[in-house]
Order: structure tokens, then sequence, then C-alpha cells
């Protein structure tokens, strides 16, 4: 099957689908042939099975965001960021393929999707949480002192809350972060306390990461609502 035209695989594996959809059978060797050819760096592969199994792929992303719904996780999301939910998971995979070639070595695709799956519900993941922090982010920004989108109570409870939890060396750099200092400039300016932007993006994680989790400041930002 391996010597196979790609027109010909591609036919095979669709047949083996409908199979699929009647008998659950796992066994797929045309199906599993188009994956081992993309893996090796077809792009003609690859982009029939992103036909092939776009609408499988489309199922698990929207079965993610259902699951982190029902969390009480709320964002917006485009397609811009499916696509790349889609694109980034490829990538996983391939390289998943390639660490591990017991991905694909047998003609049953159960172990394979099983991995595709979670490659999905990580890029969902990763893809919710830059959402949740850009969105604390840019309420963080607004609820700056010279800011007027908030109230002055709003304000009082949002900081008094932070002032708790971070560390000074995380206040220093928020503060400067809120004032549109970038990580360079805040490197130029405490050479001796933040040796290099590493550190600073270190720093910024971390307290991102605390803030956000924070069942007071989520419900003083409407995050719990």
């Amino acid at each position: 099957m391996s010597e196979l035209p790609l027109e010909e695989l591609i036919r095979l594996c669709e047949s083996e689908r409908a199979d699929f959809r009647q008998s659950y059978e796992q066994q797929s060797p045309a199906c599993m042939t188009l994956f081992r050819r993309a893996f090796a760096g077809d792009q003609v592969a690859w982009s029939y099975i992103f036909t092939l199994f776009g609408r499988m792929q489309y199922l698990w992303i929207r079965r993610s965001f259902d699951a982190a719904s029902s969390k009480g996780v709320h964002v917006d999301i485009e397609e811009d960021d499916i696509q790349g939910i889609l694109h980034d998971a490829l990538i996983a995979l391939h390289r998943a393929s390639q660490r591990n070639p017991g991905l694909t070595a047998t003609n049953d695709l159960a172990k394979l999707f099983q991995y595709w799956k979670k490659c999905i519900q990580t890029a969902v993941l990763t893809v919710l949480r830059t959402k949740r922090r850009q969105r604390l982010t840019d309420r963080l920004t607004q609820s700056v002192p010279n800011n007027n989108n908030y109230d002055l109570e709003f304000k009082v409870a949002l900081w008094q809350r932070i002032l708790t939890l971070l560390s000074e060396e995380e206040l220093v750099i928020l503060r400067l972060d809120l004032q549109g200092y970038k990580p360079q400039d805040i490197v130029h300016k405490f050479p001796q306390r933040f040796p290099n932007v590493q550190r600073i993006y270190q720093i910024k994680q971390n307290y991102l990461r605390r803030l956000q989790q924070d069942y007071i400041i989520r419900d003083i930002l409407g995050y719990n609502r």
C-alpha cells in the first residue's frame, strides 16, 4: 500500500472512514499510510488529512471549549483562534510521531487519534490561558489610578487584593508594565535587579497566573459571573 499513488490512497482512506462510521472498524491501512506520508514531509498528504479529518478536529475543539465553559471559563473565540489550534495540534502530533514511531507502527488509528485529541485539548487550553491573561492585563491597565474607566471602590478593592498576593519584585514589574515599559526597558532601568529579559517574562507569567487563579480577583473582575 505504501507504493500506491496518492489519489488512490486518498480514495481508499475515504472508504475506510465510511466503513468506520458503519462498523467502528479501527483498522485503517490506507489512512495510516496517508499519515505516514504526511509525517515524512508530503505536504499534499497533509492537506488531505486536514480535509478528511476536519470534521473530527472541529468536534474535538468544540467539546474542549464546552468542557471549559462547564467549569465557568467564558472566552470569546474567533476563527483565527480555531485555525491556530488546528495548526498547533498538527505540529504537536507530527513532533510526537518523530519521537514515538509506535503511533504509526500499526494500522490501528485509535492510538494516533487519542494522542491527536490530546494535542487539540492542549492547544485549546493554551488559547484560553492566553486570552484570559490578556483580559486580565487589559483590566489591570484600565484600573490604574489615572484611568477613569472604573470607579474608586473597584480600584481600591482590586489593588488591595493584588498587594496581598504579589511579592515586592512582582509588584515592581507589574507597575512598570502598566506604565508601558517593555521588558528590555526594565532591564536597562534596573540591570542589577533584573539581569535579562527572560527573567522579566518569567516574573510576569508567574504573577499573571497567580492573579488569574485567585478567586477574589476573579470575582472583582467578573470572571465568576
